[in-house]
């Protein structure tokens, strides 16, 4: 995590380097190194012109005085936790607004299908009533027209307010999962 790594800039860096050369040619190698002493005077145990090569190096830092840059980089890590931790809050309370939201929508689209069927029944026993005038003699076939165009026209509301209703409890079983919401 962020805290981890801001703290480790404290503590002591350590590294290891290894090499290997190989020198296929050498300028040195048609020198030659006779200081008037004997063959084996060591010279040929000099770091230039070997064959082969091996280099070996161990680095050790400490970080003694930083200008604040460590106490800074660790409260910038406890800075961004913590935001990350009140992000995740809130996108759970996000999600907790839109599941209420979902329940409410759902039971309001219902309440909407009621009222609407209602409409419909009402409109069907004016239709009867208009029909039964007219059939007496005491309503005009207007009326009786006109009863039946409210019939009819209250037909697609019902079917749309069943579809906003069947929508809305779609939407309440996609946020709420299969927590037994929108069982109607």
């Amino acid at each position: 995590n962020e805290s981890t790594r801001a703290r480790s800039a404290r503590l002591p860096q350590a590294g290891l380097s290894v090499a290997y050369t190989r020198t296929l040619a050498s300028e040195f190698e048609d020198l030659s190194f006779d200081f008037g002493g004997s063959a084996d005077s060591g010279l040929g145990e000099l770091p230039f012109g070997q064959k082969n090569r091996y280099d070996l190096g161990v680095q050790a830092t400490q970080a003694l005085y930083a200008g604040g840059r460590v106490a800074g980089g660790i409260g910038a890590a406890r800075a961004s936790e913590s935001l990350a931790s009140f992000e995740v809050e809130a996108a759970r309370a996000a999600v907790q607004l839109d599941l209420v939201a979902a329940y409410f929508d759902a039971g309001l689209a219902e309440q909407l299908v009621g009222i609407a069927r209602e409409s419909l029944q009402q409109a069907e026993q004016t239709l009867r009533q208009a029909k039964a005038a007219h059939d007496v003699g005491s309503a005009a076939e207007f009326d009786v027209l006109r009863a039946q165009v409210a019939f009819e026209n209250e037909r697609p509301l019902v079917l749309e307010r069943q579809a906003l209703h069947e929508l809305a409890l779609v939407r309440l079983r996609a946020i709420g999962g299969d927590a037994g919401f929108g069982a109607t």
